[in-house]
């Protein structure tokens, strides 16, 4: 099963919001691309965060938060994610780039949720 489409569900009245992976055989033609050097941009390969999922350890059986038992995340693609939280940039959203790489998208800083700067 190939992912086709990934998208971003906000909901605004919640904590969390969804990434929703989309495996139907729709045509992903024709969606927003972002250019690849953006300062908000992130980008990971769809089997390494296919494989992260899978793996988790929801229990916290080995006592460490977001451990995998299948396969370890990056730690450039890590490093990217904690520097645009840390920014207070909220993930906007998701696209697929040829179902080889997830392209997550984040918007500008938000004051309600970062340091001050």
């Amino acid at each position: 099963m190939k992912i086709q489409q990934v998208t971003i569900e906000q909901r605004p009245d919640e904590d969390d919001d969804f990434v929703v992976f989309d495996t139907s055989l729709a045509d992903n033609e024709g969606a927003h691309i972002v250019p690849r050097n953006s300062d908000s941009v992130c980008e990971i390969p769809t089997r390494t965060l296919s494989l992260f999922l899978a793996g988790l350890d929801y229990r916290m059986v080995s006592g460490k938060p977001n451990c995998s038992f299948l396969v370890e995340m990056p730690k450039e693609v890590r490093r990217r994610f904690q520097k645009l939280i840390g920014e207070g940039r909220m993930l906007s959203g998701a696209h697929l780039i040829n179902a080889e790489m997830i392209r997550f998208y984040f918007g500008e800083r938000d004051a309600a949720v970062s340091a001050y700067f």
